[in-house]
């Protein structure tokens, strides 16, 4: 029981049958009706607690009406055997006690019903949120399937459309393609190409598509397990609860020759594209695009010779405005950064330009040498302009002005 609600039950019984015992008592000048009336304020006050306050309440009222009904018949001077004995006195206290149990039952009856109606309500109202929830979840299933299946209708089209934008018999154009296919016909928002390094301990970053990137541009693969293991064991990997927050949805390697040499990560997707569906059709281009790299890094094996001058890794000039082409296509279709250095070469020899720059370059960058016009080009993908300054002061340190910057 309640205590708050026991202490306003008394003091309201209390008070009631102190007005009614002043009234129809103490300030009534014939006082014997007191013990006569019908019908009793005394039981009209028990009736009301009753009903208010149920069956145990009721009786506390109805015990408090019949001493207030036996300190008026002792007052009058009456014999307390007969209250007790004489029907026309006792039959007042059983009216209290009958109208408190009756009435206090039908209050408790009506409460116990109106909490069962609100614990049916409450579990009905869970029920049918659940529901909801479930409805939504098939909804968006449903939704998911009908678009796999007017997808499916397209699918040899589609397949045809990933396979013909990887025949390419350039790397860096694979490279580029690779960001249109994904975005295209999985919807990816930010996707990264990773290259590893010739010690395979880290990856620097070749290309990034999209903004809210969480990785590192150059990541040491010793501190990131999961791109570990794509590494490592040479599968495709799909991000769960057990990998740290960083971790790409999707990442697969990039294979040549049955060895890793870089890794491609889809960062961040739309959540209903995150299927089973999806995942497969990843392994899927995954797979031709490896296939699209081996075939273009074979033809240029075989040309390597005229891409390169002899016995160094400076990319002749007109090979090299091809390269800075396909970055310019990849700002204008993708808005991936890049920068580009220049510098005059006042008295160095190619094997001495390519000997110096070899400390100061990533894997992923370009060097050039145009020697009509003594002028070293640098290429440097995936690089923000704002880092520019400190980089040409970098490479003017190691070169000693035996190179001018050019703007």
């Amino acid at each position: 029981m309640n205590f708050r609600r026991f202490k306003y039950s008394a003091i309201e019984t209390l008070i009631l049958n102190l007005i009614i015992f002043g009234i129809y008592f103490m300030f009534n000048p014939a006082r014997e009706e007191f013990l006569t009336l019908n019908v009793h304020p005394l039981l009209i006050v028990t009736a009301v607690i009753s009903l208010r306050y149920g069956n145990y309440l009721g009786l506390l009222s109805a015990t408090i009406a019949s001493f207030t009904f036996g300190t008026a018949y002792y007052l009058l001077g009456k014999d307390l055997y007969l209250l007790v004995m004489d029907f026309k006195y006792y039959k007042f206290l059983l009216m209290f006690y009958f109208a408190a149990v009756l009435l206090g039952r039908f209050r408790d009856n009506y409460e116990m019903k109106l909490r069962n109606r609100k614990r049916e309500y409450q579990q009905l109202k869970t029920n049918y949120d659940q529901l909801q929830k479930n409805y939504e979840q098939i909804e968006m299933v449903n939704s998911e399937l009908k678009k796999q299946i007017v997808e499916a209708e397209d699918s040899i089209l589609s397949l045809y459309q990933i396979a013909s934008s990887l025949e390419r018999l350039d790397s860096e154009e694979v490279y580029t393609e690779v960001m249109g296919v994904l975005t295209k016909f999985l919807e990816a928002e930010v996707v990264s190409i990773y290259l590893l390094n010739d010690r395979g301990d880290f990856l620097r970053l070749k290309l990034r598509l999209g903004e809210e990137s969480r990785l590192q541009n150059s990541i040491e693969l010793e501190e990131f397990s999961a791109l570990q293991l794509v590494v490592s064991e040479q599968k495709v990997i799909k991000k769960s609860g057990q990998h740290r927050r960083d971790t790409p949805l999707l990442s697969a390697p990039i294979i040549n020759q049955e060895e890793v040499i870089g890794i491609i990560n889809i960062e961040k997707m739309n959540f209903n594209r995150v299927t089973d569906y999806n995942y497969n059709l990843f392994k899927i281009i995954i797979d031709w695009i490896n296939q699209a790299l081996a075939r273009a890094v074979l033809v240029e094996d075989r040309t390597n010779g005229t891409k390169y001058h002899k016995e160094t890794g400076i990319m002749k000039y007109e090979d090299f405005k091809e390269r800075l082409a396909e970055e310019k296509k990849r700002k204008e279709r993708y808005g991936m950064e890049y920068s580009l250095l220049k510098f005059k070469n006042k008295a160095l020899a190619l094997v001495d330009i390519d000997r110096k720059f070899q400390q100061l370059v990533r894997g992923v960058d370009v060097i050039s040498y145009d020697q009509q016009q003594d002028i070293i080009y640098v290429l440097l993908p995936a690089t923000p302009r704002k880092f520019i300054p400190k980089i040409e002061d970098r490479i003017l340190a190691v070169f000693n002005e035996e190179v001018e910057r050019l703007e």
